[in-house]
């Protein structure tokens, strides 16, 4: 027995048609997926974009623009699926203050009034501390490269 389609017009035989001709496009993958009772139910396949992290269907990805840190100046991709971006700070050798980038200017040295060395003052920075020395002739306590001895 022959049967004909009322949808799509094609001849089959039996009782079971596969209509073609209203396929649905899946919105998330892009894949056809027909209109029928008897078809088999369509399953999207994520994949994940190793750039930048987010879940996407089908074979085309488009990266969102990256953003860029504006304390350490390392660009990252924002995005819920994406590990945070973490600020990576160093620590400058000579004055101790901590700092975010490649680039740092150290703040000018002070004299210390007492022994004359120069150090820096900042929050970070090893504390200066006057190396004291007496005199072996006087006993005097003083500061400094020279000390003028009042036994001469």
């Amino acid at each position: 027995m022959f049967n004909t389609c009322t949808k799509c017009g094609e001849i089959y035989t039996g009782n079971i048609h596969f209509c073609k001709t209203k396929q649905k496009i899946c919105p998330k993958c892009g894949q056809t997926d027909y209109d029928s009772l008897d078809a088999i139910p369509h399953v999207c396949k994520s994949k994940v974009c190793f750039r930048c992290g987010q879940t996407y269907y089908g074979e085309v990805h488009i990266c969102p623009p990256q953003k860029t840190c504006p304390k350490c100046g390392q660009t990252y991709y924002d995005s819920l699926d994406v590990i945070p971006h973490v600020c990576k700070s160093k620590v400058c050798f000579r004055c101790g203050q901590t700092y975010y980038g490649e680039v740092h200017i150290c703040p000018p040295q002070k004299t210390c009034p007492k022994c004359g060395q120069t150090y820096y003052d900042s929050l970070d920075a090893i504390p200066h501390v006057c190396k004291s020395k007496v005199c072996f002739r006087c006993g005097q306590t003083y500061y400094g490269e020279v000390h003028i001895c009042c036994l001469n």
